[in-house]
């Protein structure tokens, strides 16, 4: 197996486990995280969607929410790879894919909030961007921020608009 299709499964991987771990943090199981997210939902609610800066709540967590999960995804990643005899090289190709596809999660949620961004004269934002307010209306529909790919085979889609 090569690099290319590690890099391809690691970011179909990378958008299925955002959209795994939006999907539990809009469940109350999960507690301290659902708090935290709900706090966003606060911030933009389904009448004021988008605003000039990106709003905060704060001190930002992120990376003391992100880290656990992190070491385990790498653990499963290591585990996967020495099941299919990968090379250290196909491993960081996985992991550097695999952070590509959650800083673009991060970023172009952010740029969805925005009242301007330059990514707004393409329609494939534009869809992306109807269908993430729509889960600002409906919490528990189209989790996916990259891709609603995962939203329409589980079950969590509703067509923004």
């Amino acid at each position: 197996m090569g690099p290319l299709l590690f890099t391809l499964g690691a970011a179909l991987l990378g958008t299925l486990a955002g959209w795994a771990g939006h999907w539990a943090l809009h469940h109350s199981g999960s507690r301290t995280l659902h708090r935290a997210h709900m706090t966003h939902h606060r911030l933009y609610p389904p009448r004021s969607l988008r605003s000039d800066a990106y709003r905060k709540a704060g001190k930002d967590d992120t990376l003391f929410v992100l880290a656990p999960l992190v070491a385990v995804v790498i653990g499963l990643y290591l585990l996967l790879m020495s099941f299919l005899q990968a090379t250290w090289l196909d491993f960081a190709t996985v992991i550097t894919a695999s952070l590509v596809v959650g800083i673009a999660h991060e970023w172009l949620h952010e740029a969805f909030h925005l009242e301007v961004h330059w990514l707004s004269r393409f329609a494939w934002f534009q869809q992306l961007r109807a269908g993430h307010f729509m889960h600002h209306r409906h919490p528990k529909k189209n989790l996916g921020i990259i891709t609603m790919l995962w939203d329409r085979l589980l079950g969590t889609y509703r067509r923004g608009g």
